[in-house]
């Protein structure tokens, strides 16, 4: 099947797992998924290294050495 020709394909092939070879990817996979039933919303993957997050503001608890401004700015930062 030829790809559409009006649009940028992004993705990439996973051709290789049928036929028993490796995986090659240039970047990172990413997935969301905003109706997910947990809390985890969003996930990253890059070879053996994964990051699950959810899209919710951190409940961040003041710690050591660190002020109460520089909290304001930390749970306020885009």
């Amino acid at each position: 099947m030829a790809l559409p020709g009006d649009r940028i394909v992004d993705g990439t092939s996973f051709l290789s797992v049928f036929e028993a070879k490796k995986v090659s990817r240039k970047r990172p996979l990413y997935w969301q998924f905003n109706w997910a039933r947990g809390d985890a919303k969003v996930a990253i993957r890059d070879g053996h290294w994964k990051l699950v997050a959810n899209l919710g503001t951190p409940d961040l608890k003041p710690s050591v050495g660190i002020a109460a401004d520089e909290m304001h700015l930390i749970r306020t930062a885009n």
